[in-house]
């Protein structure tokens, strides 16, 4: 009779290799995920902050100074 031993290292490298790889997946979809949040955010800050400019050059442009140094309204 053959001992169960080198069939008992053949599983467990085997469960040890599965694992691995799937937490390597696991930890890579993570990484897309939050790539995709972060990117949905990014796209956001930045149009609001296009927004502000806009608004800001606007407020800038509506105030123009005189020769006297007085601002029109």
């Amino acid at each position: 009779m053959r001992p169960a031993y080198p069939l008992t290292v053949i599983v467990s490298l085997g469960c040890l290799y599965v694992a691995g790889v799937g937490f390597l997946a696991g930890v890579c979809v993570e990484r897309i995920r939050f790539d995709a949040h972060r990117t949905a955010v990014l796209t956001q800050l930045t149009t609001t902050n296009q927004r502000l400019h806009a608004r800001l050059m606007d407020l800038e442009r509506s105030k123009e100074v005189h020769p006297s140094g007085r601002t029109e309204r």
